[in-house]
């Protein structure tokens, strides 16, 4: 009954008021949204550059281990080439040893057939 009583004008009035909140109440809900999908796709733009500097980094850490594996396969080698050339000139100086010692020996039994 207190709505009959109430002016026509004053209805009116309150329809149009609750007309204006619900159009704001929309215009703020779209923004909202629209806000929500601009967060949500600068967020997936992240994570995919995200994805995209890991795989960055990765790649650029698996170069460098290539590199360093190549450096150290070239270090062995020259290691085994050093090695090989110790190994020639132990061998060359037990040679050389051994013919100080004939030469020794041959000197002693000289000596000793002299005296």
């Amino acid at each position: 009954m207190a709505e009959s009583s109430r002016e026509p004008e004053a209805v009116a009035s309150d329809a149009a008021r609750l007309e204006q909140l619900r159009r704001e109440l929309d215009e703020r809900t779209r923004r909202a949204d629209e806000r929500d999908r601009a967060a949500d796709q600068r967020e997936r733009r992240l994570c995919e550059a995200g994805a995209a500097g890991s795989g960055d980094v990765l790649r650029q850490s698996h170069q460098a281990l290539e590199r360093a594996h190549e450096a150290l396969k070239r270090a062995r080698e020259g290691i085994d080439r050093l090695d090989a050339g110790l190994s020639r000139e132990e061998a060359e100086c037990q040679r050389e040893d051994a013919e100080v010692q004939r030469e020794i020996s041959r000197s002693k039994r000289e000596s000793g057939n002299s005296e």
